[in-house]
């Protein structure tokens, strides 16, 4: 069992991804292995500082959040000052969620550790799709609670549970985690806490 040391950024996001192999090594359906490939594409972005392929991924409510595409991209140099100064390495990626399905829309959790130079983060990405998982964007905000599901998937009502680990208070605090756990959190066999909180 690894254990990483857990630690907090004073960063106003969360984006995770990997190289692990194929995203369908992880994934249990179509949907899962769509939405950790662009996940992948947008680790892969954060880490190398591409904010071409950040905009191509990100959700366009996070965009909107920050005043638009131009106010994003200086937000992502910002990003990228702060990652090159802390020694971003990689992304490690985690199974997916159990998928979320309200007519056309899709949401899946998917748990991720982020590797910097001096320790490791825990964190979760949430991934959407609106047109029946045929195309996804990653939603990486630090702050995503169970509200900003319900935002993006107005239906949603905390099933099911989505943020898993970023939920669940054994991974809450300081202290080292235990990495594989929060990697296999929606493991087959798992049993994830139910997510609470909702208005």
């Amino acid at each position: 069992m690894r254990r990483i040391a857990r630690t907090s950024i004073a960063l106003a996001w969360v984006t995770a991804g990997t190289f692990l192999g194929a995203a369908s090594s992880l994934a249990g359906s179509v949907d899962q292995a769509r939405a950790l490939q662009v996940v992948q594409r947008h680790s892969a972005a954060l880490v190398s500082r591409d904010p071409e392929a950040m905009v191509s991924t990100e959700h366009p409510a996070l965009i909107l959040r920050y005043g638009g595409e131009a106010a994003y991209r200086r937000q992502l140099q910002i990003l990228f000052d702060a990652y090159r100064e802390q020694g971003l390495a990689s992304e490690e990626l985690g199974t997916p969620s159990t998928e979320y399905i309200d007519g056309p829309t899709r949401m899946i959790g998917v748990p991720a550790i982020r590797k910097l130079r001096d320790a490791s983060v825990g964190i979760v990405y949430v991934v959407v799709s609106y047109d029946s998982g045929n195309t996804w964007t990653v939603f990486d905000l630090a702050c995503t609670d169970t509200r900003w599901l319900k935002a993006l998937a107005p239906g949603y009502a905390g099933v099911p549970n989505i943020l898993g680990p970023a939920l669940d208070p054994d991974f809450q605090g300081a202290g080292p985690i235990d990495s594989d756990r929060l990697l296999n959190y929606f493991s087959a066999g798992a049993t994830p806490r139910p997510a609470t909180g909702l208005p």
